[in-house]
């Protein structure tokens, strides 16, 4: 689930990821939200990801094994420790955005701690469903400061192991998918199902939102 607002000042993104095998996918390879103000759906956006990974700081895989496939059959113990436990982990590992094509900003990576007032976080909530919130200066988007209404087309990309510079291959003579991270270590994703499949590639849509005055 996903909602996109604005005020004067800034551009929100909001997504709440309740599947774990979503969760897990957007953990190791990050949102990617990518922002045009043409016409044209192409590559030459403006790109905020998160998290965002590199070699002091790799990508990391969150096992949530021992979260009941329902969180109903969680007490509110449970819930505290498991949500807890979670987000420390996060809050030590997505450390880092990734920024293109922004002007003053060539490193391509920042911390979350930085001086363009780019903000990024996730957490679970009590129910372990994963929540990202991305807040964007409007200036990074566009100068125009005309009354007519900006509409910009937006893409939404759950990048995955592939999308984080993993190469993901197949056993020869088995149906088993297997990924080896962008730090050297290979992990096994099991049988090529559409779940696993789905994990290890990126998927994406295109949307537009109008600015608000």
């Amino acid at each position: 689930f996903y909602t996109m607002a604005n005020d004067a000042n800034n551009i929100y993104l909001i997504v709440q990821a309740t599947d774990q095998n979503t969760i897990k996918k957007i953990v190791q390879g990050g949102i990617t939200l990518a922002i045009n103000t043409s016409d044209k759906k192409d590559e030459n956006n403006l790109t905020i990801t998160f998290p965002k990974y590199d070699k002091s700081n790799p990508p990391f895989y969150i096992i949530l094994n021992n979260v009941p496939k329902t969180a109903d059959t969680l007490n509110d113990k449970m819930e505290d420790s498991l949500m807890y436990t979670y987000n420390k982990q996060l809050n030590n590992k997505l450390q880092i955005i990734g920024v293109t094509g922004i002007k003053g900003i060539p490193d391509r990576i920042i911390s979350i701690y930085n001086k363009e007032s780019i903000k990024a976080a996730a957490q679970f909530d009590h129910k372990i469903h994963y929540i990202f919130e991305l807040s964007l200066p409007i200036k990074y988007v566009t100068s125009n400061q005309s009354d007519k209404a900006i509409s910009l087309h937006y893409n939404i990309k759950l990048n995955g192991p592939m999308g984080n510079g993993s190469t993901v291959t197949m056993i020869p003579g088995r149906n088993v998918l297997t990924f080896k991270s962008s730090d050297g270590i290979n992990y096994s994703l099991g049988e090529a199902t559409q779940e696993n499949m789905d994990f290890a590639y990126p998927t994406d849509f295109w949307g537009v939102y109008t600015l608000k005055k």
